[in-house]
Parts: C-alpha cells; sequence; structure tokens
C-alpha cells in the first residue's frame, strides 16, 4: 500500500501558503476597512451565481493550491470550486 507521503507533503506545504496568504488579505481588508467606500467594497467581494460570496482570498488560495498540485503531479487531474469566468 502506497503512503502518499509525497503527497501529503505537498498539499501541506501549498495549504500553508494558501493560510498565509489568506491571513494577508484579511488583515489588508481591515486595515483599510476605514478609508474604503462602497466603489472600493465590491472589489474585494463578489457574489457567485447561486448568491454566496466569493472573495480575492478564495480566488488567490485556490490558485495557489492548484498549481502547486498541478505542478507536482502534472498527470493528475486538480478540480476547484472558483469560476474565474467571474472576474473577466
Amino acid at each position: 500500500m502506497p503512503s502518499y507521503e509525497n503527497e501529503r507533503e505537498t498539499a501541506l506545504a501549498a495549504v500553508r501558503r494558501a493560510g498565509r496568504l489568506c491571513q494577508t488579505i484579511q488583515e489588508a481588508m481591515h486595515a483599510s476597512a476605514d478609508e474604503r467606500d462602497d466603489r472600493t467594497n465590491g472589489a474585494a467581494v463578489r457574489q457567485k451565481d447561486d448568491r454566496s460570496p466569493v472573495t480575492v482570498a478564495d480566488f488567490g488560495s485556490q490558485a495557489l493550491i492548484c498549481r502547486a498540485l498541478a505542478e507536482a503531479f502534472p498527470d493528475d487531474p486538480v478540480v476547484g470550486e472558483e469560476d474565474a469566468a467571474m472576474l473577466r
């Protein structure tokens, strides 16, 4: 039975990077909350078709994780929740 240690370590490293990104974005959003107005508030949070929120942190963390997995395991498919089409 395979141990999947390489997969585990790759996934953990990617999730840690994504977590740091989310933390940085959250701190930046809180720091600028008092300075933000209605025009800039919409840039940080979007609404999906199902009316659930999606943030810059959602897109960024998914991108980091998917890239790390695709680079480490190029033959494995990667499926994510967020759709970048709404950003176009």
